[in-house]
């Protein structure tokens, strides 16, 4: 849904923003719900693609949106949640670069490409690693020794050059991108951080809708 609010904010269309923004808040998901009050306060003041009489009107959403989302209960399970998020081993946030800490200098240049769950078991010491090995090798123990975001992934399995380069490509479709293309552009940054959205259908999702709009003149 949250390309959805990128384009509605573009069309001026803050009904079906907030409206996207209420089913994603109510979905507790703790990335979601950060990146949708990103969106309002980036659309609110940094976006230049907003006249001066739109601002007030999505800072002031963005403001009651954050107050009921503090507040209710229905949301309480979603701030529990975001409050407990442990960044020094969030899986999201740092788990992969905590992996490339360990990396020898060649690994570091050529990566180790899909060999993430040998070389975890081997060096990392941490709960996650002993859970998953005591469950044994089922679907779930598997996800968790081999998932990686993509801008980590990048680096660990295809090395410095291709998570450079895919760094620089994701920039470079910012700085010459136009305002919703830019806005696009930095969901799939964020994204990029904290997900994996390449070689999977995700990639499909997002950068088809981003050059999707890149094919309509003159985006706006």
């Amino acid at each position: 849904l949250l390309p959805f609010i990128v384009i509605s904010f573009f069309k001026k269309q803050l009904f079906f923003a907030t409206f996207f923004a209420i089913g994603i808040l109510s979905s507790t998901s703790t990335l979601g719900t950060t990146l949708v009050f990103f969106l309002f306060i980036y659309n609110g003041i940094i976006s230049q693609n907003n006249r001066l009489i739109y601002t007030p009107i999505i800072l002031a959403l963005g403001i009651f949106g954050f107050y009921y989302f503090v507040t209710l209960d229905i949301f309480e399970f979603s701030r529990y949640k975001i409050l407990n998020v442990d960044f020094l081993s969030d899986a999201r946030l740092s788990r992969g670069f905590i992996l490339l800490s360990y990396f020898t200098f060649t690994e570091l240049i050529i990566g180790i490409g899909n060999s993430i769950e040998p070389f975890t078991i081997e060096h990392i010491n941490a709960n996650y690693v002993t859970n998953a090995l005591n469950r044994g090798y089922d679907y779930n123990a598997y996800s968790a020794l081999n998932y990686t975001t993509t801008v980590s992934g990048n680096f660990i399995k295809y090395g410095l050059l291709c998570g450079s380069y895919y760094i620089y490509v994701i920039f470079k479709l910012f700085n010459s991108s136009a305002n919703i293309l830019r806005t696009f552009s930095v969901l799939i940054i964020i994204l990029s951080f904290s997900q994996t959205i390449l070689f999977n259908s995700w990639f499909i999702y997002f950068f088809g809708i981003f050059f999707g709009l890149i094919k309509k003149p003159n985006p706006k």
